[in-house]
Formats: C-alpha cells, structure tokens, sequence
C-alpha cells in the first residue's frame, strides 16, 4: 500500500481542482467496499466505526455510542483495507476523550497501520450539551472526559503539530472556526444524517426543507474559506444522497466535491440489491 503523507495528500487533492474536477471521498465500512472505490478513482477513503453499523443495517448513528472501541475498530479495518486498497490515501476516524486517550500516540498508531490522515468520528462532541436532567449529566461527563468539540479540536491540532493530514466534521460555525484555528486541511460542513433507504433519516420531506438546507450549506462553506482560503471545503450527510443533489449544492455553495458515506455504500447497495433480487425472482424455468 502506498505511503501518503501529508503533503502528498494535499497535492493530490489540490491536483484534482486543478484539473476542473471536484473532490470526491467515500466511506468505506468493508474492504470490498474500499476496492470498488478505488477502482472508482475516489480522491480519499474514510474508514470509521460508524460504516460497521451502517453496513449491518443500523442507522449510522450507533457509531456515536459506546457500543465498541472505534478506534480499535479502526486499526482492524485498516488491516483488510491495506490489502486491496494501493493508491488511495485512507483517512481515519479517532474519537475523542477515550479513558487513555492521547492523540500524540494515537495518531502515531494509526500512521503506523497505514492511515494518511484523521478526521473527527465518532461526532459525539456535536450532542447537545444542556444544563439540568440526563442529558446535561452526560454533558458534565463528557466535558470532563475532553469529549466535546475542544477535545475533538485538540485532537486535529496535534495532527497538524505531527503533519499529518487532518479532517473535521463540522455542524456548527463554532466548530468551522475552531477547527480552521487549528489547522485542520479538511474543513467538512456536516448536513445531518443522510436522508432516505431503511436506516436513514426521513426523506418524506425533503422538498420541504431542500431551499433552507443549500442555504445552511452555501453559508458554511462561505464561512470555511473566510477562516482558512487555503483550506479544502467538502461537504456531506443531509439531503446530499444523491449525484443530482450534490449537483445541486455545487451550483449554490463554495464546496470543493463531495464525501459520501450512506449515499455511496449503504444507499447503492440498498437499491442494487433489491433490483438484482427482483430481476432473479421474476426467471422462470422452462
């Protein structure tokens, strides 16, 4: 499997812009997965705990959980990605304030195993944090823990203090600017759970809120290269699900290309399947 540093990885993405063409990566939650994508010519694979779920037929959303180690997780995907993936720079989720979490040694083991950069998954700093009840209780707990967005921040700096290549999921302007300030390469506005199929959000409706939703994104894309210009802006997640939808965006915001993640392997399988299936059922023997 080829090496990508830092710098590399930067020049082929900045490479792909100059050609005219977006940037495109995709979650891979299985090995066969990650073939298909780079046989499709992706710019970026992401490897994270949540594809796992996602390809069980569980919403993505799991991943947020304590259900598993992501980043053991992690490192044993990388062990079959490293296999039958050659020339695509693959990107790891690290989640941020593990009990004996220190992002210096972390990182060094995910470059170690192959990774050429991390991005923010699980996206647990992103839960609403509100004072009184259950879910102000979690709150304290995660604070205390470093698992709010500074910790998810403090883990995108170290790897910019290492050189290695840095990505972060952002739903908020607080969390734009913040991981801007800490030199992330990668800025990813974040629209949500990807609408639509079994274990997706509800898609019934989209056309209610499609206007509102390119205008949250064209905002936090404008936002993002306020804050760093030199920054790659790549969106993901919400009513992005399909190739016409991310057509759309391209034409109403400032984002570079596309990360895909249900829309590129949960959702494509979905339909594939049940169309193969049906076209089986309906054979009849002579």
């Amino acid at each position: 499997m080829t090496k990508f540093t830092r710098e590399r990885v930067i020049e082929r993405l900045r490479s792909k812009l100059l050609q005219g063409k977006p940037l495109m990566g995709a979650g891979a939650g299985t090995a066969l997965i990650g073939k298909i994508l780079e046989e499709s010519d992706v710019d970026l694979i992401f490897a994270y705990c949540t594809g796992e779920f996602r390809l069980d037929g569980y919403p993505s959303v799991f991943g947020m959980f304590p259900f598993l180690d992501c980043d053991a997780l992690s490192i044993k995907q990388m062990k079959y990605l490293s296999a039958v993936v050659d020339n695509t720079p693959v990107i790891a989720g690290i989640g941020s304030g593990g009990p004996t979490a220190s992002y210096a040694n972390l990182i060094d083991e995910f470059v170690e195993a192959g990774y050429a950069g991390v991005i923010n998954v699980p996206l647990s700093p992103y839960q609403p944090i509100v004072p009184g009840g259950s879910i102000g209780m979690m709150g304290e707990y995660r604070q205390k823990l470093n698992s709010t967005l500074d910790g998810a921040v403090e883990m995108v700096a170290t790897a910019a203090r290492k050189n290695v290549f840095s990505a972060g999921y952002a739903f908020t302007d607080e969390a734009i600017r913040k991981f801007a300030a800490a030199g992330a390469d990668l800025l990813v506005p974040h629209l949500g759970l990807t609408l639509g199929g079994a274990a997706g959000a509800d898609d019934s409706k989209v056309e209610d809120i499609r206007k509102s939703e390119y205008e949250r994104l064209a905002h936090m894309c404008e936002l993002c290269h306020q804050e760093n210009p030199d920054a790659f802006i790549i969106a993901h997640g919400g009513l992005l699900s399909r190739p016409e939808d991310v057509k759309d965006a391209f034409k109403v915001s400032r984002t570079m290309g596309f990360i895909g993640a249900s829309s590129c392997e949960r959702l494509p399988i979905e339909k594939g399947m049940k169309e193969t299936m049906e076209k089986f059922r309906t054979l009849r023997r002579r």
